[in-house]
């Protein structure tokens, strides 16, 4: 069941084999060409490692022959067979003393007369220089490397096989791997009269080797011209040449088909049965000789050579995994794919479906839903429509797909005009809203809430989808209670006169208590106050609307802020805390005033609303201060100690800004400031827990 929930078989077949298949073989090209570089870079890291090796090799065995011609030259080597031969020998003691410790390569250091006898040596001990006492000098006729350098022309130099140092006919331990080289010491008349010999310690060499092949994936091998082994063979192997009771073998024996290639080149890199080789040849006469190769002698077919071959080897399974380790890589990433592949497709396959069962929701809830849609493309052409907008207009599908919006509007102007602003919104991602009228089929005119937002807001040709909904009982029902209230108030006007005018008639008439003459002010106050609540209705509306007309009248603000004072001072919220007029930092006098160029009945509710409410914020037993400033600019300033939360202090001017009020709408600032703003004038305010809450109200200067 999960199987078949999220694969089937007709998907396997027609997208899962044939992207597996494509997959794989491109994971083969890529596993293919990896491995051919990786083989191609093997097999130049093998010659560069041979080469360097060899390079090594052939710099340390070099310093034999650079050491012996630097001995040569010595001026007392002729003095050897004269009356100054004592002296000769003494001086030329201390000299090979000097020259084995500061070179460290040489094991000794010799002269050998015509017969083979040693007339002088110096060996390398382990403290420094030791020289050989004269009865403990050997005879070294029988050895082989004196018996072909006795033959050498004058300047010529001999190289001896590489091999074991024989100390009194037995090797000496521990093994001491050596290599000679020798140049006859010619008399005055040309005679040879004997054979400076240098003992090179060829042990470094070897352990270069070592140390190289430590960070090396090959094996390295050094083996003679002849092939016997002498580093680097199968057990036993190394050095077996030099022992008698050794078996003896060879790399000839080892391979024979290799050995055949690199016994036949100086160097190269092949495959043969056992794995890679990588070979080069080491020779001495190359190099070893400022002079001409030929005065450097050539051995007898019986002894070693002065070439050596060194050969790298990597066996057959190593070149295999080398060589196949990409596959093995592409072949685990090739299964890791296929299982994200099916773990992707499935889930993919499973969005789709979900997709398609939202899309099925989605065309139920376009087809059946109570809002009109529409998806605008282009020009604002319809591009698709609901059954529902249909309806609401009187249109048929088929007469809406295609056109543009336009026969919807009651005007060119209409449409036009309902454009402006709106492309700049949508294409910054805003939703926009609003009410037109639009005419339907029939010709009736109806009014409809839009609501649209783009697709792409980067791009509003890619659509913009719009809902509309038929708001006309609505606007009809807004318009009669427009209309009801204008009567309303109308009505409400004239009899309110009545009740305004009426403490004026009784005033006139005297005979008034100064308590009864305060009482009629207040239903004065009272009744004035209740008429601008009344017009104030009608003017917020077109102030925010945006038709308001100011028309400035001449008020005394002095004399409106007195009446106010009175007022509030009688009313419970004064209970128990002062109220104080100033005009100019002192207490107002009857003969203060200051007209300014505003509307009274605007100015009543300002003041009104802002006395009440720092009445409502003070604190009992303390006192709210009204200061007025001529100016200019004609200030109004009221003070409470208590400051306004923080919550509401960034829109403290806004609609239904409060806070702290159990019943309060926050609507006392708001017609505060825009009753200012719509007199040319401001209100602004300052408020810290330190000095309380200051609101400044100020008036527009006359010019």
């Amino acid at each position: 069941m999960l199987f078949r929930r999220f694969f089937s078989w007709d998907w396997i077949q027609t997208v899962y084999l044939p992207m597996s298949l494509l997959l794989g073989i491109l994971m083969f090209v890529v596993a293919h060409r990896d491995a051919t570089v990786r083989i191609d870079q093997f097999h130049k890291n093998e010659r560069f490692y041979v080469d360097s090796a060899a390079l090594s090799l052939d710099l340390e065995m070099n310093k034999v022959i650079s050491g012996i011609k630097f001995l040569s030259g010595h001026e007392a080597l002729n003095k050897l067979w004269d009356e100054q031969g004592a002296a000769a020998i003494s001086e030329l003691q201390k000299e090979f003393s000097h020259f084995s410790d500061v070179s460290g390569k040489f094991d000794q250091i010799r002269i050998l007369d015509k017969s083979g006898m040693e007339m002088l040596r110096v060996n390398k001990g382990a403290h420094g220089a030791e020289i050989v006492p004269a009865n403990k000098l050997q005879d070294k006729s029988d050895r082989y490397y004196f018996k072909e350098a006795i033959g050498l022309l004058p300047e010529q130099i001999y190289i001896s096989p590489f091999d074991l140092n024989i100390e009194h006919g037995a090797l000496e331990y521990p093994l001491k791997p050596m290599l000679r080289a020798a140049t006859p010491i010619i008399g005055s008349e040309g005679e040879t009269k004997g054979l400076l010999l240098g003992n090179f310690l060829g042990r470094t060499a070897i352990e270069n080797l070592v140390d190289i092949s430590r960070e090396a994936d090959s094996s390295l091998m050094f083996v003679t011209s002849d092939g016997a082994w002498l580093y680097g063979g199968p057990l036993g192997c190394d050095w077996a040449f030099m022992f008698r009771d050794r078996r003896q073998c060879s790399f000839e024996d080892w391979s024979p088909d290799a050995w055949a290639q690199i016994y036949g080149n100086k160097s190269g890199q092949f495959e043969g049965r056992r794995g890679l080789y990588t070979f080069q040849t080491i020779s001495l006469s190359a190099q070893g000789s400022d002079s001409d190769p030929e005065t450097v002698m050539q051995h007898t077919p019986s002894a070693p050579g002065r070439s050596w071959k060194l050969v790298s080897f990597v066996s057959a399974s190593d070149i295999w995994k080398i060589s196949k380790l990409p596959y093995f890589v592409s072949a685990g990433v090739y299964a890791f794919l296929l299982i994200l592949l099916g773990v992707i497709t499935a889930a993919k396959r499973r969005k789709d479906r979900e997709l398609k069962i939202a899309l099925s929701e989605f065309e139920a809830l376009f087809e059946n839903s109570a809002l009109g849609f529409a998806l605008l493309k282009g020009d604002r052409v319809f591009h698709r429509v609901n059954s529902r907008l249909c309806k609401i207009l009187g249109y048929a599908e088929h007469e809406l797909l295609g056109e543009t919006s336009r026969k919807l509007y009651v005007s060119d102007e209409a449409f036009a005009e309902a454009w402006q602003g709106t492309d700049i919104m949508l294409s910054t991602g805003e939703v926009v809203q609003r009410e037109v009228q639009f005419r339907q089929k029939a010709g009736d005119l109806i009014w409809c809430r839009i609501s649209g937002q783009a697709i792409a807001p980067g791009d509003l040709h890619e659509g913009i989808i719009w809902t509309l909904e038929n708001v006309t009982e609505r606007k009809e029902f807004e318009n009669l209670s427009e209309e009801v209230d204008r009567i309303m108030r109308h009505d409400l006007k004239a009899p309110l006169t009545g009740v305004i005018n009426l403490p004026m008639i009784i005033a006139a008439e005297g005979n008034l208590s100064e308590m009864q003459i305060e009482s009629l002010d207040l239903i004065e106050e009272a009744g004035t106050r209740m008429l601008s609540q009344i017009n104030l209705s009608l003017n917020m509306f077109k102030i925010e609307s945006g038709t308001y007309e100011h028309i400035p009248e001449r008020v005394d603000i002095v004399h409106l802020l007195t009446k106010q004072v009175r007022y509030f001072k009688r009313s419970a919220l004064a209970q128990y805390r002062g109220i104080v007029l100033l005009f100019d930092g002192e207490v107002v006098a009857d003969s203060d005033f200051l007209v300014v160029s505003a509307r009274a009945d605007f100015c009543h509710i300002v003041f009104s609303n802002i006395i009440k409410n720092a009445l409502e914020a003070t604190p009992k037993g303390e006192t709210v201060t009204i200061s007025i400033e001529q100016g200019p600019p004609h200030l109004v300033r009221v003070h409470n100690v208590d400051s306004v939360p923080l919550k509401v202090r960034d829109a403290f001017f806004d609609k239904y800004s409060t806070a702290g009020k159990a019943h309060g709408l926050g609507l006392g600032t708001y017609s505060t400031r825009m009753l200012m703003e719509a007199q040319h004038g401001f209100v602004q305010m300052e408020t810290s827990e330190e000095s309380g809450t200051t609101i400044t109200v100020g008036f527009a200067v006359e010019d």
